[in-house]
């Protein structure tokens, strides 16, 4: 039994750190610079097709695409700038990003449901070793199985709290994902909505 814990939970921190790695170090589709003219007025600047003129990097980037201040760069698809993963999340890596939400999330509840478990077979340990005459439930002695453990105590806790910001940004995503859009249009679509 043991074994097969710690073979899922190795296999799930396994997957998360290829995916993690995956989106951090693909491309996010970077549109290279080139050396247009700038055109000269406003109206110029967006072409009927919906692409706009990008003056810093001199290029005509497509609709989706969106320059990034961080990365000084356009990128195809843009849907973020990601600070866990250091780089752009776009048209290349979206998929990679997606999927180590959903790998970080089944960690994050593997944890705390080992955690528990863990607290419960203790518990049930201590209440059948009881010398006393009187017969202890495992929910007696709950408390005392997390206090002679308080690093699964810790662990537990903190996965907890990891899990419910971490799930609810992969299901944001998932939402977007049925929405076909990128977070930065549905950004941008409800401040105009809210404005």
């Amino acid at each position: 039994m043991q074994w097969s814990v710690d073979v899922i939970a190795g296999l799930l921190m396994g997957l998360t750190l290829f995916f993690v790695h995956r989106c951090a170090w693909m491309d996010p589709g970077y549109i290279p610079r080139s050396n247009l003219p700038i055109p000269h007025s406003q109206e110029d600047m967006t072409r009927s097709d919906g692409s706009r003129f990008c003056d810093t990097c001199c290029i005509w980037r497509p609709p989706r695409a969106k320059h990034c201040r961080f990365c000084d760069a356009c990128v195809m698809g843009f849907d973020h700038h990601c600070p866990w993963i250091g780089t752009c999340v776009g048209h290349r890596n979206y998929r990679h990003f997606a999927m180590f939400l959903f790998f970080i999330s089944s960690e994050c509840i593997w944890c705390c449901v080992t955690g528990l478990a863990y607290w419960i077979e203790l518990a049930q340990d201590l209440a059948n070793k009881r010398d006393d005459s009187e017969t202890r439930r495992w929910t007696d002695e709950f408390i005392r199985a997390m206090y002679l453990n308080p690093m699964v105590c810790f662990v537990t806790v903190i996965t907890g709290f990891v899990f419910l910001s971490v799930a609810s940004l992969a299901l944001y995503h998932c939402q977007l994902i049925c929405l076909a859009q990128t977070t930065n249009e549905n950004v941008m679509f409800l401040f105009l909505f809210l404005c």
